[in-house]
């Protein structure tokens, strides 16, 4: 069976290849015509690739390290709770990452065309945006942790509520630094950039290992991963910052401070929420708490996170929408 398996999976990914492959042929032609071999060419995207995997090699080895890690101090069934935590992670991160796709190449763009004024817009509002939209996203299932892992699993592990609600956390804030990332690949310099803050993702590990022979508290790394995310924003605004220019404090002002601001408005909210009590059926509790902080998250979305031009831009669309219809 697992070479059926495997005989299956490296036979569709060589119909998707061909199919890309098909794609590229017929609307880019233009990159299939012959051309002589260019030793720098291939220097640099060979160096460029091995710096990426070197970034690449920190944040899997920091992923799976943890998994080991927890393995060693607490055993087997903290492993459970930390596969259920991926699994969550991995669907988030997912539609987070769909946003951001749709970014991406447009900073690419602008920054090859030298237009840096469109270029830094697009990665200080490119990392409010997905900012905005993970909490959008993020805030009914951080709220309602409890009732979702109950509702899915007739045994849910133990300590996998609060590593879910950590592992959020910190999906929150790498998607402040999702497009900062893509501006500073964008211009190619990323050895020294690589070298550090791979370096200190790969730090989780360490620390994380001194710190749980100290105190022996299993969220002990997913708390140190939310400290390194925000460790790592930082970094990548420096090196932005010295590669293309890029103002820092209007990062703060335009994408930072309206994050925080609509953050500490789901949190108060949090708080209240949490400590009413009206039903015993699990599902009702979820779809209740669900759609309050969804629509107090969007108020506090159009009031505290976007600015009046956005805003502005918002109201004329749900205009031209309600028109048209």
């Amino acid at each position: 069976k697992l070479e059926n398996y495997t005989l299956l999976y490296f036979s569709s990914s060589f119909i998707i290849f061909a199919i890309y492959v098909l794609y590229c042929k017929y609307n880019f032609s233009y990159i299939f015509a012959k051309t002589k071999f260019n030793p720098v060419l291939t220097k640099e995207i060979f160096f460029y690739s091995s710096w990426n995997l070197y970034g690449s090699f920190a944040a899997v080895s920091k992923s799976q390290g943890i998994n080991i890690i927890l393995n060693i101090f607490f055993g087997v069934l903290i492993n459970a709770a930390y596969a259920v935590t991926n699994t969550v992670s991995s669907v988030i991160s997912t539609l987070i990452n769909s946003v951001t796709a749709a970014i991406n190449p447009q900073i690419y763009k602008s920054y090859a065309q030298k237009d840096n004024e469109r270029n830094f817009d697009l990665i200080t509002y490119g990392s409010k945006y997905s900012y905005l939209f993970a909490v959008l996203l993020i805030s009914p299932l951080y709220l309602s942790t409890e009732v979702i892992m109950e509702l899915w699993l007739e045994s849910v592990p133990d300590y996998s509520v609060e590593f879910i609600k950590l592992t959020l956390v910190a999906t929150v804030i790498n998607c402040l630094s999702g497009p900062l990332m893509t501006g500073i690949q964008a211009t190619g310099k990323i050895k020294a950039y690589q070298i550090i803050v791979g370096f200190v993702v790969f730090a989780n590990l360490p620390i994380s290992y001194a710190l749980l022979y100290l105190f022996e508290q299993p969220t002990i790394p997913f708390l140190v991963s939310i400290a390194i995310a925000i460790v790592s924003m930082y970094l990548r605004l420096f090196f932005l910052n010295r590669l293309t220019g890029y103002d820092i404090s209007s990062f703060f002002k335009n994408a930072l401070l309206p994050s925080v601001l609509v953050t500490l408005s789901f949190s108060i909210f949090y708080f209240i929420i949490n400590s009413i009590n009206y039903s015993d059926n699990l599902f009702i509790v979820f779809i209740v708490k669900s759609s309050l902080v969804t629509i107090v998250n969007i108020l506090s979305i159009y009031l505290l996170g976007i600015k009046n031009k956005e805003r502005y831009f918002i109201r004329k669309k749900l205009i031209g929408i309600l028109k048209w219809k």
